[in-house]
């Protein structure tokens, strides 16, 4: 059968059931915009941050975020960035009660339970990652200013949890300095007093100038490896194992561990005494400049997140799109009403053959022939 042939008979289709496929569209398009009609209308506000570029200190804050909320399930695979990673604290139950709990959501929602409630806001949220560094915060609302403002607190809420979690860092390291700076002074005034004790228990006793050398060059290390060791149980207890920066700082350990054991030991006790002293001296001054560094740390409050464009009230609505939902219905309508159209004139043409069919099976004469084919047969004669 060529095209031709085809398309009249699509033709012919379409005009023996013009009727019905003009009552099936205009019926089923009307119905599905009289029922948009009665369906709440919902606007969209979107809030827009931008997030600052990767360093040190930004990377162990967001560490101990990981820690402390299971995010992992929402991140990327193979994406350790800052961005991936606000992404996955943004899709966190955390952030979501924290919303639900200053809006009543619950009540709003007419939610049976705060999980409930939690999926419908989920539903209503939307999280996107536009241009590497910026992420768009949407929310839908039936109000245009509720949507905004819970576009506006998700950030918030985000801002709040960075700044509350990085101060919290800053003072578990300016409390750990501070106990080991505690711990440095009173191990050094002991070894001044035991230097000083044995320099006049022996008047006569000098040190030697090659001993000398040798006892700083051992104490640089020493208290290299001291300071650096208190660091690295420092970051244990805030850092996973296998972290980069804690893996990094055990490397640097080991090698001074390597390099201690090259340094030769000091065979007079005056020796070990002045090295002693100048072992905690060296850790007290590198404890000190750490401990002035933590208390930096913990008296800073800049926002980590960068607000770039304020969720505002929207004018109009994202829901429903009702000239949407009509063409959708007529187009599905009409797809559909020809489907049934063709099923009907298929069953139209084969029942002349499935009645002879049953004529042969059945007999006419038959009381169910009678029953089956008496209209037949009437309008027939």
């Amino acid at each position: 059968m060529s095209q031709h042939e085809t398309f009249l008979d699509f033709l012919a289709l379409v005009l023996k059931r013009r009727r019905f496929l003009f009552w099936n569209c205009f019926i089923v398009t009307v119905a599905v915009v009289v029922i948009s009609f009665f369906q709440p209308t919902r606007y969209k506000a979107t809030a827009s941050i931008l997030f600052p570029p990767e360093d040190g200190q930004s990377l162990a804050g967001l560490t101990s975020l990981m820690q402390q909320f299971d995010i992992s399930k929402h991140l990327l695979s193979g994406s350790n960035s800052n961005t991936q990673i606000y992404m996955a604290i943004l899709k966190s139950r955390t952030l979501a009660d924290s919303v639900i709990a200053e809006f009543d959501l619950i009540h709003r929602y007419k939610s049976k339970n705060i999980e409930s409630a939690r999926r419908h806001l989920r539903s209503l949220t939307e999280f996107k990652l536009t241009n590497g560094a910026v992420i768009d915060i949407s929310v839908e609302d039936t109000n245009r200013e509720t949507a905004a403002r819970m576009a506006n607190a998700f950030v918030t809420h985000l801002d709040d949890l960075n700044r509350s979690t990085r101060m919290g860092e800053g003072k578990r390291s300016r409390m750990f300095i501070e106990k080991r700076l505690a711990e440095t002074t009173t191990r050094l005034n002991a070894a001044e007093d035991a230097l000083r004790g044995f320099q006049e228990t022996h008047p006569g006793v000098a040190l030697p100038p090659d001993a000398t050398a040798a006892a700083n060059a051992g104490a640089d290390l020493m208290a290299q490896r001291i300071s650096l060791g208190a660091e690295v149980e420092m970051l244990e207890q805030s850092l996973h194992p296998e972290a980069m920066a804690l893996v990094r700082k055990r490397a640097e350990l080991a090698a001074l561990d390597r390099e201690l054991e090259g340094v030769p030991g000091l065979s007079l006790e005056i020796a070990r005494r002045y090295r002693e002293v100048k072992v905690q001296q060296a850790v007290f001054e590198l404890l000190t400049a750490q401990f002035e560094e933590a208390r930096i740390q913990e008296s800073k409050d800049v926002p980590t997140v960068e607000v770039l464009d304020t969720a505002v009230p929207p004018i109009r609505k994202s829901f429903p799109h009702r000239g949407i939902m009509g063409l959708m219905a007529m187009f599905f309508s009409l797809a559909a009403g020809l489907l049934i159209a063709a099923f009907l004139e298929m069953m139209e043409r084969l029942r002349p053959m499935m009645e002879l069919r049953l004529r042969g099976d059945v007999g006419s004469k038959s009381l169910i022939g009678r029953v089956l084919f008496k209209d037949r047969e009437r309008k027939a004669s």
